[in-house]
């Protein structure tokens, strides 16, 4: 399974708990958890694996410059290992 497809899994995991959860949450705290479900879809879409790296991006400015410090997979990586932090958080507090 891809590093894409796995981020698209917890994104629709987080989706479908903070729907789970709206009655007891803020409105607030729900548009907050909506919004990050909809960048974490759009940071999937981005970092498909048969589109150019968007590490290798030139820009007109810093033609050798990378533009992300951390390669696509890296990020996702990154960030499905923070939404199964949070689950795991919002678990033990039950």
């Amino acid at each position: 399974e891809s590093e894409t497809a796995q981020l698209r899994l917890a994104t629709s995991t987080l989706a479908e708990d903070l729907i789970s959860r709206v009655k007891n949450m803020e409105t607030i705290q729900f548009a907050r958890g909506i919004s990050l479900v909809t960048n974490l879809e759009r940071i999937a879409d981005s970092i498909e694996l048969d589109t150019p790296a968007i590490t290798e991006v030139q820009t007109p400015s810093l033609p050798d410059a990378q533009l992300l410090s951390l390669s696509p997979a890296e990020l996702s990586r990154k960030v499905r290992n923070q939404l199964r932090e949070m689950f795991r958080f919002s678990k033990k507090r039950k």
